[in-house]
């Protein structure tokens, strides 16, 4: 299942893939229905592990505190090796 760091604000399910495309590279899927309709401040995805490092995606649907308006702002975040 996927995570998120609020109510999605719509009745869609969020799903996450990930397709492993050699030891150190991955592909992450994460659909997030109705996103334009959110009211979540951030959302995230739940940890993959990639190359030896745990990471995950962590977006912010109306922008972060950086972004101009009408921004979408998307990180990747990436723990120590494990």
């Amino acid at each position: 299942g996927g995570g998120s760091g609020g109510s999605s604000g719509g009745a869609g399910v969020i799903t996450e893939s990930v397709e492993r495309r050699d030891e150190n590279s991955a592909l992450c899927t994460w659909s997030l229905p109705e996103f334009t309709r959110t009211r979540a401040r951030q959302m995230w995805s739940r940890y993959y592990e990639v190359g030896g490092y745990e990471c995950r995606l962590l977006v912010y649907p109306k922008g972060d505190s950086q972004a101009l308006p009408g921004y979408v702002s998307i990180y990747l975040q990436v723990s120590a090796p494990t």
